[in-house]
């Protein structure tokens, strides 16, 4: 008897599983469009990037921190403190 229901649970098990990978292969099918222009996207800004290095200009600097709560919300160890409570 037991080993019925193990057989039954096992089949059942690998019924999921055959639904699962289905769609998963449904949903990269849907997402493949995406990733595709998302790629092609790298790549132009890849090259954009190269050719004004060519032309002298060099790559934009990045932008300096703030010294606002942004700043330290962004990085990791740190807590914000509240602010000084007026007198």
């Amino acid at each position: 008897m037991a080993l019925v229901s193990a057989d039954s649970r096992i089949a059942e098990l690998l019924g999921e599983l055959h639904q699962l990978i289905k769609q998963t292969q449904e949903e990269r099918s849907r997402s493949e469009h995406n990733l595709l222009n998302i790629q092609k996207t790298h790549e132009r800004m890849q090259t954009e990037n190269k050719s004004e290095g060519e032309r002298g200009r060099g790559e934009r600097s990045p932008k300096p921190p703030s010294n606002g709560p942004e700043t330290a919300r962004n990085q990791p160890g740190t807590t914000l403190k509240p602010p000084p409570k007026p007198p």
